[in-house]
């Protein structure tokens, strides 16, 4: 190292004597070697300009250097317990007591013997200080041992990785267990970089290692996947580590190796993904519940037939789409299912994206972890709407046979049971008078007809219901209706017949049906209205549709008939008919309107007791 010196003289060594007595006194508060190594420094560069200094201790029969200070980069660079090397032009000062035991030495660059002499007479004027400073050392170093025992003890049986770096991202110190993560001995470590560890090191630790030098910030909770070790992950931790003055003596980190989690959630994520695919492949709506019973997922079926969103349907949005009707009882059902973390399966009806409402099975599963763990539930729904409306249709259309048979059976029981009885009556008394004969006779004969007209009724009807078709042709509707008209006049001179408006029709429809039709309409208003009175008829158009209106003045039907009078073999009051008429069938509107609907037309009542009734029919003109 080349520089100019200045001379010391005695005039001068008379001058820095205090600055000598100041560092005898700093050196005697010096906290360690390193501090009085720098207090020596100091003095020493105010005498002969830029230098450096090492203190040594001579512990046994190694010495080892336990100060240094000033630019010296061979000494610099080297562990305090390293072979000391120092370049030419070194001075060298022992330190000893009087018995001349050598117990430190302090090492600095003087190529000037007259300078060192100066230079040498001041050290010798601090030796007293360095030494006590030195005998103290043994003391600091057994204290210095047991804080690294007690720290490498702690990281020795720590469960996660520990490491300390110098500010050249060397390693200080370092674990077994992150040596074990390393795939390296402790000791390979030591003194190393990474990067000198590792050919195809890609530097992403030392740049968080570096970012703590920069910030003074710790790093946490950090995610780090390097490809020095593929398939690997860890959970790292950087943080500064600083004296109790302050100063950075390196970066510290902690790390634990969270691969297995990390497969464990991929595998998990890959295997939702699958279910993902497949849910929403399938032609079913699927969901899935968490363990508080909120709904965490729903397939594209089911947004698809809802028409909103994933986040709109989440949580417990999606009950919001329960009718009405449903809804208190579905909940009921989801809750106590999920209490008692057994199957259910519900049927309920649930909005559609076009506001209508469809019935929908929902069936589900609790879901369970490998360790027992309640997770939720996943389920399916299939709409099942068209299903269930025809369910009801044929439920109530086998309640409907059902009813038909069994009233079938009594009407059909009624006459046969009069006329057996009469037939015993001839058979038995063949002595009685003509005149209880002959109405015996007109008894049978009446309930003959009874009966014809109830099995030709329900043949009709049953044709009905097998789905017979009325034959489409051109008719004139309104000689049609004329027709039935002069036929019940003819047969009924008992009641005033009117016309109120015959309007000519030309359309398209089946003509024995829809003659069939207004036959029923006025046998119908005869036979519920007393003699004497007047029914009038009438067949108007508008709006290309066809109003025929049959009025009677009888006795009226009462409301709470009036909404059952199209049901088979109803009939409302019994008392209503006139004495002479064989009796209805109770099939007569049910027929007329099995006609009306087949000609896609509409057929109502109206009617008030004692004022009598109006039948109405619309039927669309067709061409």
């Amino acid at each position: 190292m080349a520089f100019s010196p200045p001379a010391v003289s005695g005039s001068m060594l008379a001058q820095v004597l205090p600055q000598v007595r100041d560092c005898a006194h700093a050196i005697q508060r010096a906290q360690g070697p390193d501090e009085a190594a720098t207090l020596l420094h100091q003095l020493l560069e105010s005498l002969q300009g830029v230098c450096w200094v090492v203190l040594t201790h001579q512990q046994g029969t190694t010495e080892v250097v336990v100060g240094k200070a000033g630019v010296c980069p061979p000494c610099f660079d080297l562990p305090l317990t390293s072979q000391i090397l120092f370049p030419e032009h070194t001075r060298t000062l022992e330190l000893h007591h009087a018995a001349l035991v050598t117990r430190g030495k302090v090492y600095l660059p003087c190529p000037s013997e007259e300078l060192w002499v100066g230079v040498a007479a001041l050290l010798e004027l601090l030796q007293d200080e360095l030494l006590e400073l030195l005998e103290r050392q043994p003391n600091f170093q057994k204290a210095h041992e047991n804080i690294l025992a007690q720290l490498q003890a702690i990281m020795d049986n720590a469960p996660i990785g520990m490491a300390l770096m110098n500010h050249q991202l060397r390693f200080l110190l370092i674990n077994q267990k992150l040596a074990g993560y390393n795939r390296h001995s402790v000791q390979e470590h030591l003194g190393k970089t990474l990067g000198e560890l590792y050919d195809n090191y890609d530097g992403q630790a030392d740049f968080f290692f570096r970012k703590v030098l920069e910030t003074g910030e710790p790093l946490l909770n950090v995610e780090v996947n390097t490809q020095i070790i593929p398939d690997s992950w860890w959970l790292a931790n950087y943080f500064p580590v600083r004296t109790p003055s302050g100063d950075m003596l390196g970066v510290g980190c902690t790390v634990m190796d969270i691969s297995e989690r990390k497969r464990a959630e991929r595998a998990l994520q890959e295997s939702e993904s699958r279910f993902r695919q497949l849910a929403d492949t399938a032609p079913v709506m699927i969901w899935m519940s968490s363990e508080t019973g909120d709904t965490t997922y729903f397939s594209k079926q089911w947004l698809e037939f809802r028409g909103r969103s994933s986040e709109a349907e989440l949580g417990g949005n999606w009950l919001e789409g329960i009718h009405p009707d449903d809804r208190e009882a579905c909940q009921r059902a989801f809750l106590q299912h999920a209490e008692e973390r057994r199957p259910f399966e519900l049927q309920f009806r649930l909005r559609r994206f076009d506001g209508t409402y469809r019935w929908i099975v929902d069936r589900g599963m609790p879901r369970f972890a490998p360790d027992g763990t309640y997770l939720g539930f996943v389920g399916a729904c299939i709409d099942i709407h068209d299903r269930k409306v025809t369910e009801d249709a044929m439920e109530q259309m086998m309640q409907a046979q059902k009813r038909f048979v069994a009233d079938a059976a009594h009407e059909l029981r009624t006459p046969l049971t009069s006329i057996q009885g009469n037939l015993d009556i001839l058979f038995r008394h063949r002595d009685i008078p003509p005149e209880d004969h002959w109405d015996i006779l007109a008894d049978v004969r009446r309930e003959a007809t009874r009966l014809g007209r109830l099995v030709h009724d329900m043949l009709t009807l049953a044709r009905g219901d097998s789905g017979a078709t009325m034959r489409q042709e051109e008719i004139e509707l309104d000689q049609i209706v004329l027709n039935a008209w002069r036929e019940m006049e003819r047969i009924n001179p008992s009641h005033g017949f009117v016309v109120k408006g015959m309007e000519p029709i030309s359309t398209v429809g089946d003509r024995d049906r829809l003659k069939q039709l207004v036959l029923i309409l006025l046998e119908n208003a005869v036979k519920y209205s007393p003699a004497g009175t007047s029914i009038s008829l009438s067949l108007t158009h508008d709006d290309g549709q066809v109003h025929l209106r049959v009025q009677d003045q009888g006795q009226g039907i009462g409301k709470e008939d009036l909404g059952r009078v199209f049901e088979r073999f109803y009939r409302a009051d019994q008392s209503r008919h006139r004495s002479e008429d064989p009796g209805g069938t109770g099939l007569g509107l049910p027929i007329a309107q099995w006609i009306v609907e087949h000609h896609k037309g509409q057929i109502w009542l109206e009617s008030e007791l004692d004022k009598g009734t109006t039948v109405h029919v619309r039927l669309p003109i067709q061409h």
